[in-house]
């Protein structure tokens, strides 16, 4: 009997949460603390790490860098490179340095990229997928135009898709599925490396996304 009134207890409680609908504050509203260690774990930053040391990259800048651990880690492990990282939040609002990473406000221009000289990789973790199909558009023109490679670690279903996807919609802000290597090709930009993170499907059998890496350069 007491067990099966713990699963009865158990079972509203379920129930309660998946009713319970999740409120988000507005992003660009709200302060972070900083921090620069990356668990050893993070696929995305060995991802960033491998392409930052193989491309031998002068300048690495992070779009939507949020914590910092992702460019403060690739800073620390590869000192040589100048490091920077820009977000939208009032963290951002005054340029300043942390763990030899340069960090500013974003703006939708990538100015910051007017600013560098040398060999340049932009990278954005889970970033991209909160832009909307305009501001998507925006920026794949502005990185487009400027001599510079990106890499995107980002979520996408787990079909193929040669259109934009609603992901999720929430009270502050939506979240989308695109077709990236479309979407960039367009652009003029050449698709390295198109890659679904498997590990993370195999783990997660009932998602219905997984993590996804591309790898663009310009076109030779």
């Amino acid at each position: 009997m007491p067990l099966t009134f713990g699963h009865a207890v158990a079972s509203f409680v379920l129930i309660k949460r998946s009713m319970q609908k999740p409120v988000y504050e507005s992003y660009q509203n709200t302060p972070v603390e900083h921090n620069n260690q990356s668990p050893i774990e993070n696929v995305s930053t060995s991802l960033f790490l491998r392409v930052t040391m193989e491309g031998n990259y002068e300048n690495v800048v992070e779009i939507g860098t949020y914590t910092g651990k992702v460019i403060a880690t690739l800073k620390r492990l590869v000192p040589s490179i100048n490091a920077y990282g820009v977000d939208v939040g009032p963290t951002f609002d005054r340029p300043f340095v942390f763990s030899g990473v340069n960090f500013q406000k974003y703006d939708s221009r990538l100015s910051i990229l007017d600013q560098l000289t040398g060999s340049t990789l932009v990278i954005a973790r889970g970033t991209l997928s909160c832009f909307n199909e305009s501001e998507l558009n925006h920026f794949a023109e502005q990185v487009s135009i400027r001599p510079v490679d990106l890499a995107i670690y980002d979520l996408y279903p787990n079909f193929s898709i040669d259109t934009t996807i609603n992901r999720s919609d929430h009270e502050a802000f939506k979240t989308f599925f695109y077709d990236y290597s479309g979407i960039f090709s367009l652009k003029g930009m050449r698709v390295i490396c198109d890659a679904t993170d498997v590990n993370d499907w195999v783990g997660r059998p009932y998602s219905s996304e997984s993590w996804r890496f591309l790898y663009f350069g310009q076109s030779v």
